[in-house]
């Protein structure tokens, strides 16, 4: 879901100031939740309740396009890796 919503990830870095970050949030039912901009110093404080109880990626200010493809892409094989190694496990146990 994060890939098909690259542009909104974009737009949101290149409107970022140096002091903020851009959260790209995927809500638990894996729904694409937005990118917003907040600010770095509130992103300890504030991203449980930002990750409306899914997940977040944090991107830094300026970032282009294939640096956010490249990282989203990094993040779903390493989500997919997961999957699988979870699935052997209830393989195992089962």
């Amino acid at each position: 879901m994060l890939a098909q919503n690259v542009d909104a990830i974009e737009t949101q870095c290149a409107h970022a100031r140096p002091d903020e970050v851009v959260l790209a949030v995927v809500t638990p039912d894996l729904i694409f939740g937005g990118a917003r901009i907040i600010a770095a110093s509130d992103l300890r404080t504030n991203i449980g309740e930002l990750a409306q109880g899914g997940w977040t990626i944090v991107f830094s200010p300026g970032k282009r396009r294939h640096e956010i493809e490249s990282r989203v892409r990094d993040m779903s094989e390493i989500a997919a890796a997961r999957l699988e190694l979870m699935r052997k496990r209830l393989q195992r146990g089962a």
